[in-house]
């Protein structure tokens, strides 16, 4: 029998290991990165395939490492393998580290007698997790010419969940296939959010942890005026606003629910329209701002108007604001008579309260 038809049986035996026997062997040393690298991570179920050996060294450890030590125990019961060095020496689980792997090595190998290569036995995946990758560099050498499959990773930058392809990063489980790890995922991982209106909460698509939605739920608007409107979508929060409630573009920056209120309020901030032009929507503070828009916009010779006389229908206009008040001193007008009522359909706000009526109409349906 030749050596290639050896080979080619034990590919063929290989691929057989490859569905039931796919080994994966991990070695890391406690005290290089071991906490680091297994902190916290544990397995859904049973592995019959699966063995991480973890170096430990025996001298004394702090109060705290212990503690970590038993939970690393607890939490990879199934897989776990410790070893303990058997002295205190600085490098000694170190050494055990590299003595398991020859003794590995030598019972997983074989030397063919018709070719004097050597060739693996079960299909072993092995990877050896460091943080001083520079130290494992010439075992690492030895190591790809062996058959096995061999890697060496940082222990520092990677934890065991970036050895196999089906985990929970947010609990750091890991699952036999990618089924388990859905089910997993639509149990413990799918936070739905309470507002109704949530599109991701109808189509039962749900956050992946409290902290998500949480997140989500601090960005979320309510209407102040319509009981029960939250939105997720911030333009649709503006649509809403924008087509239900009117916004006053003043210093106040705020919504009002109905046109009455906001002219209520623009009113008292803007009390004074434009009288110039009737079709001119600007409003004032002041005489003095208002009559420097009557000049500075529509050219007025005259930009100073009596508002008493305005409401009583009307038009004195005067070059100056000490015209003005000559004119009121000898008119003698009383205080209320310099407040404008508006009549909705006559004022600027016309169009503006036709739009709210109809968009009232509308909400209530």
């Amino acid at each position: 029998m030749s050596c290639s038809r050896l080979r080619r049986k034990g590919s063929s035996l290989q691929q057989s290991h490859n569905n039931h026997n796919n080994y994966k062997i991990i070695l890391v040393e406690w005290e290089d990165c071991g906490q680091q690298f297994l902190n916290g991570i544990s397995f859904a179920s049973k592995q019959e395939n699966i063995q991480v050996h973890i170096f430990v060294n025996q001298s004394k450890e702090s109060t705290t490492a212990n503690q970590n030590i038993q939970n690393t125990r607890i939490a990879l019961k199934n897989v776990a393998v410790f070893h303990e060095s058997l002295t205190d020496g600085k490098d000694a689980s170190w050494t055990d580290l590299l003595a398991y792997l020859i003794n590995f090595y030598a019972r997983t190998t074989f030397s063919c007698h018709h070719c004097a290569a050597m060739h693996s036995k079960p299909n072993y995946q092995v990877t050896l997790a460091a943080r001083d990758q520079g130290k494992y560099k010439e075992l690492n050498a030895l190591l790809k010419s062996n058959k096995t499959e061999t890697k060496v990773v940082d222990g520092w930058k990677t934890t065991l969940l970036d050895l196999f392809p089906h985990v929970c990063t947010e609990c750091k489980i890991i699952f036999n296939d990618q089924r388990a790890a859905q089910l997993h995922d639509k149990e413990d991982h799918n936070y739905l959010c309470e507002n109704m209106s949530c599109e991701r909460s109808r189509r039962e698509n749900g956050f992946y942890s409290h902290k998500e939605l949480s997140k989500h739920q601090r960005r979320q608007q309510q209407c102040e005026f319509c009981h029960g409107k939250i939105f997720c979508d911030s333009a649709k929060y503006q649509e809403h606003m924008s087509k239900y409630h009117i916004f006053c573009d003043c210093s106040c920056q705020k919504y009002y629910n109905t046109l009455e209120e906001f002219i209520q309020h623009y009113g008292g901030v803007y009390p004074l329209p434009c009288l110039e032009v009737p079709d001119c929507k600007e409003r004032f503070r002041n005489i003095d701002e208002q009559a420097f828009h009557h000049k500075s916009s529509h050219g007025s010779k005259y930009p100073y108007y009596c508002i008493a006389c305005y409401g009583h229908q009307k038009l004195t206009c005067l070059r100056t604001s000490g015209e003005l008040m000559k004119h009121v001193n000898d008119v003698k007008h009383k205080k209320n008579e310099f407040q404008i009522v508006m009549i909705p359909e006559e004022s600027p706000f016309a169009h503006m309260y036709q739009q709210q009526q109809n968009s009232s109409s509308e909400n209530s349906t």
